[in-house]
């Protein structure tokens, strides 16, 4: 595969990845995400939830694939990978098909 290119996501990949954006409170930590890397707990505050509720939506992102996991001792941060986020659009835009002239 050229460099720069990622391999193209399966219907069942897409599914996940879009079972995982459906909560808000994700997407909200994508976005809060995309611009640095942040603790669990700051996340959780930001969200204004328990650290175990931040916690499992994590886990989620994290399995999806939409966020990366920095630990660096007892310090874990996460950050978005946007190049999650860019297969997603380019799967559903594959799916959807060539968009009609306007």
């Amino acid at each position: 595969m050229p460099e720069g290119k990622s391999r193209p996501m399966g219907d069942d990949e897409l599914d996940e990845c879009l079972r995982a954006l459906a909560h808000p409170a994700r997407r909200e930590i994508l976005r809060l995400t995309a611009a640095r890397e942040l603790p669990a707990g700051e996340i959780a505050a930001a969200l204004g939830v328990a650290p175990a509720t931040a916690s499992e939506h994590l886990k989620v992102l994290r399995k999806t694939g939409f966020v990366v996991l920095t630990a660096e001792g007892t310090w874990r941060r996460y950050r978005a990978d946007l190049t999650v986020v860019e297969r997603v659009r380019d799967a559903l835009s594959a799916h959807l098909g060539p968009r009609p002239e306007q």
